[in-house]
């Protein structure tokens, strides 16, 4: 993206940020808050999925990445089945980002599912974190 179209993505982003219940003023998040990020879309750049053809997966910052720039105590799961060590990490955290969703080829026009809803497997992983 050239300068004028990135400062145009970045302005449409902002503006549709999805709103989130504040529950017990967690919002804004402090700066050296605990943050564990789980899932198989935290350190993957390829968060475009099939709808955005043209965009460059090599210029996409992981989510991970946009964490750390912005939060000093960011810690990762890697594992697609939580073990219990992971757990253990994860119950330390102030709070936890589970970074969650469904590749390109689970996508677009020829292979979008009739059930929006995410797979078995992930939603067993989100049970996990409960």
């Amino acid at each position: 993206l050239d300068n004028e179209n990135l400062q145009l993505a970045q302005q449409a982003a902002v503006e549709s940020a999805v709103l989130l219940k504040n529950k017990n003023d967690l919002l804004p998040l402090a700066k050296d808050c605990k943050i564990g990020l789980v899932g198989n879309y935290a350190n993957n750049p390829d968060l475009l999925g099939s709808w955005s053809w043209q965009g460059k997966t090599a210029e996409t910052p992981t989510i991970k990445s946009a964490l750390q720039a912005k939060f000093t105590r960011v810690s990762s799961v890697q594992n697609q089945q939580l073990q219990t060590a992971d757990l253990q990490l994860l119950k330390q955290q102030d709070v936890i980002v589970a970074c969650l969703g469904l590749s390109a080829q689970q996508s677009g026009e020829a292979t979008s599912m009739t059930h929006p809803q995410l797979p078995r497997r992930t939603a067993g992983f989100m049970r996990q974190l409960q």
